[in-house]
């Protein structure tokens, strides 16, 4: 049986199986480009992702779930050969590099170098785990694993304290599933489980599932087979945050 495990302090995550692998979900390199447009000079950060990457002592073999890159649709020849560079850096320091591709991911097999693979966003399965960006439905296959693993939702917590400032939070989702919701849709179902990464890109610090906005954003959540009010929140360094249901946005009263 293959074991998931969140690597304390960083949005990644390591997993046991036959093989060691380590996965990570929504870099969307080329995502400071987009910003320039509101003013905001930042320096490309595909190098920081890089070696915010290959720096994380675990795992054999990469599993990237999906929107590797940022544009769509693709901005160009710059763009290609920054993503064909990075991955190909990457397929130096692990044994396989996988993708499961993401919305934003059209035309990326142009930029792939030979060390780095592709699969379709209906995911893969590794033992009893299931890989699933989220963008659509997952795959039968995928849907009969114990545990699914995806990203796409970007998930932090907002939280305002009492005199009204906010911040928020990166956050990990972890909890069960309604069958029920999807019974027409497969035919059999084995998930149990649902685990929804963060964006491991830093800047991106994510949509405030608290706030009640992204239901509709995945075909898993539209349908209710998972209902993000009833999911745990956990900060990247492992704190229990409680049910999204019971994490309010509103402040409470200063004294």
């Amino acid at each position: 049986m293959a074991s998931v495990v969140p690597i304390q302090g960083t949005p990644a995550m390591k997993l046991r199986a036959k093989k060691s692998y380590l996965c990570v979900a929504d870099l969307h390199l080329g995502y400071e480009m987009g910003l320039r447009d509101s003013g905001f000079n930042i320096p490309d950060q595909t190098d920081t992702i890089l070696e915010a990457i290959t720096s994380i002592d675990e795992g054999d073999n990469l599993l990237l779930l999906g929107d590797i890159k940022h544009s769509i649709p693709p901005e160009g020849g710059m763009e290609s050969y920054r993503v064909s560079r990075f991955l190909r850096l990457l397929g130096e320091r692990f044994s396989s590099v996988t993708i499961v591709a993401g919305n934003h991911d059209g035309m990326i097999e142009r930029s792939l170098p030979d060390s780095v693979s592709i699969i379709g966003s209906s995911g893969a399965r590794i033992s009893d785990v299931g890989f699933a960006h989220g963008h659509s439905w997952p795959s039968e296959e995928v849907m009969r694993a114990r545990t699914l693993v995806w990203g796409h939702l970007h998930p932090c917590i907002r939280i305002v304290d009492r005199m009204g400032a906010a911040t928020s939070i990166k956050c990990w989702l972890k909890g069960g599933v309604h069958h029920e919701a999807v019974s027409k849709r497969f035919k059999k179902l084995g998930v149990e489980e649902s685990v929804v990464m963060p964006s491991f890109n830093h800047l991106l610090v994510g949509s405030p599932v608290n706030e009640g906005k992204d239901s509709d954003l995945s075909p898993l959540t539209r349908s209710g087979f998972i209902l993000l009010a009833e999911q745990r929140a956990f900060t990247l360094d492992g704190i229990d945050l409680g049910l999204v249901s019971m994490l309010s946005k509103k402040p409470g009263k200063a004294r």
